[in-house]
């Protein structure tokens, strides 16, 4: 095995951070600074790329196919189907409105990623969220407000009995006012990277890596290192040669390199690298002394 496998990359800041609040939220934070460090490094080599997913016209299709299916359902409104006939009454308006909103939503729900990539000279940190219009956290914030205010009136006009019937509804207002587009944060330094395969197909450099995570029982915290791979999508192909060329100067030597036309005929480096018996880091923290200790293991098979 090279160098990178027997690295431990449980870091301070990670067992620090879920030491203190063994919550995501608090891990996507530091993992949002550590993006962020590397942003500002203002790389060359930094570039954003869109996913749309397997297939760049699936949601399309699926947002067509909603809209259809709405518009012949709500086409009965009327005696025999009538309503599926253009007209300027209400019936037809609701019934085509929505149609088209319930195809915008299925559109939005099916929509691909957008992944930002940045290089420092410890990392590559990526930022990923769904590639959907801002407009629709917006919406969901003013619909969220004008409904709490809503629940407030009505309660100081009714009393507090009103949230019997509807508590999961002001609840729920209350929860949207706050809704906004969440960031998820990956971070791979480069002694983390165990293998490289490039998949033509997809335009995806996969890097396979030693990544850190945390769960957590009754009695003990455990901060421990798991194989998971980081996803690189470039469509400039010769783009991708000197990228793999740059970590392979970033991490030192040579990593082990693989190359494939599309995810079939791929190899699965996650298994092979449980089949080599990768050394894993482990540190177990106990909730009430807070006492830590550190072992190494292999993953299952």
């Amino acid at each position: 095995m090279k160098p990178n496998f027997y690295t431990n990359q449980l870091t301070d800041d990670y067992i620090e951070t879920v030491k203190a609040n063994q919550d995501i939220d608090a891990v996507y934070q530091l993992l949002g600074t550590q993006f962020n460090s590397a942003e500002s490094n203002n790389s060359i080599v930094n570039w954003e790329a869109t996913y749309p997913g397997p297939s760049s016209y699936i949601r399309e299709c699926i947002a067509i196919g909603t809209f259809i299916i709405g518009y012949c359902v709500l086409g009965f409104l009327k005696p025999d189907g009538a309503n599926l006939i253009p007209s300027l009454d209400f019936e037809y308006f609701l019934s085509i409105t929505t149609s088209l909103i319930m195809a915008y939503a299925t559109w939005s729900a099916f929509s691909g990623f957008i992944y930002y990539y940045r290089f420092n000279e410890n990392c590559i940190a990526v930022k990923r969220y769904k590639n959907e219009p801002e407009i629709n956290y917006k919406i969901a914030r003013i619909t969220g407000w004008v409904c709490s205010i809503i629940c407030i009136v009505l309660a100081l006009f009714f009393g507090p009995m009103i949230f019997i019937g509807a508590g999961g509804f002001a609840l729920a207002s209350f929860a949207m006012t706050g809704m906004k587009r969440k960031p998820y944060y990956q971070i791979a330094p480069y002694n983390s990277i165990l293998y490289i395969q490039k998949i033509k197909k997809e335009s995806e450099i996969s890097l396979i890596i030693k990544k850190q995570v945390f769960r957590e029982d009754n009695n003990n915290i455990y901060v421990y290192e798991m194989i998971s791979s980081v996803s690189l999508y470039l469509y400039d192909h010769e783009k991708m040669d000197e990228v793999i060329n740059l970590i392979n100067k970033k991490v030192g030597y040579d990593v082990e390199y693989f190359e494939s036309e599309d995810d079939e005929s791929s190899v699965n480096l996650q298994k092979k690298s449980r089949e080599l018996g990768t050394p894993l880091n482990r540190v177990t923290i106990n909730k009430e002394t807070l006492e830590m200790t550190h072992d190494i293991f292999t993953a299952d098979v």
